[in-house]
């Protein structure tokens, strides 16, 4: 009889799709974590540079990465097939073009267990296109444990707007895909995950880097398809108005 082999306690999620300047560094600062239990779920969004080789080359070295190539769909159908693979017990994302600490996964994973919180979220900053931290960073998070109605009263703030910075427990995203086809995808779906969180705890430290890249998806100039923002963020409006929490309305 074969040994079944044990499911990882967290599973990282990166959807891939031309970032081939950004993966490796992206790849490497996951593989480079104090916590070491878990699998690294990169998703080849059909990219057409040499993203998908990267991707291959990486799970050739580690036994812990895990690729999946698809055709091109867009970020919410790449983290939706990461969601569908992934065997962890805790869920995290981390977009492409980014870098994590290395303490990123023991600090959230720490503070999840501590507290008994159904997600965790640390302070992110922000670098440029050649890693270098941009000034004018701030901490927007305690060592603090968040029950619901704070949380919910939270979602105007950036930090809790957007999938990545966070750990979520399994169970809080059983049966939740992201809506495809939408600009603001993850800002739609973040409603719902508080929703149903009982709490969260928060990280003080800075364990997230967000990169600014000039022509990305979230710094093109203004179309129809920035109204989606609109639609996001009348679903955050009436989840305040429907829980009774008007002073963030």
């Amino acid at each position: 009889m074969t040994e079944q082999k044990k499911s990882p306690e967290i599973s990282i999620i990166v959807p891939v799709y031309k970032v081939e300047k950004y993966l490796n560094e992206c790849i490497d600062s996951i593989l480079a974590q104090t916590f070491t239990d878990f699998e690294l779920i990169l998703v080849d969004d059909g990219s057409p540079d040499n993203c998908p080789a990267l991707c291959d080359a990486a799970a050739e070295k580690d036994s812990r990465v895990r690729v999946i190539h698809k055709q091109n769909g867009g970020v919410s159908t790449a983290r939706n097939a990461g969601l569908d693979a992934a065997q962890g017990n805790w869920i995290a994302f981390v977009d492409s073009d980014d870098t994590v600490e290395p303490e990123y996964l023991e600090k959230m994973h720490k503070a999840v267990l501590e507290t008994g919180a159904d997600f965790a979220i640390c302070s992110s900053q922000c670098i440029d296109e050649n890693s270098k931290t941009l000034a004018g960073g701030e901490h927007r998070l305690l060592n603090e444990f968040l029950p619901q109605e704070e949380v919910l009263r939270r979602m105007v703030v950036s930090d809790f707007q957007v999938p990545w910075n966070k750990l979520y427990r399994r169970k809080l995203l059983e049966n939740l895909r992201y809506p495809e086809n939408k600009a603001f995808e993850d800002t739609c779906l973040m409603s719902v995950i508080y929703a149903r969180a009982a709490s969260a705890c928060g990280v003080w430290d800075f364990l997230y880097n967000y990169r600014i890249v000039t022509g990305s998806a979230m710094h093109r100039k203004t179309t129809l398809k920035t109204l989606d923002w609109v639609e996001a963020w009348y679903r955050l409006f009436d989840v305040l108005y429907q829980n009774g929490i008007r002073d963030a309305l």
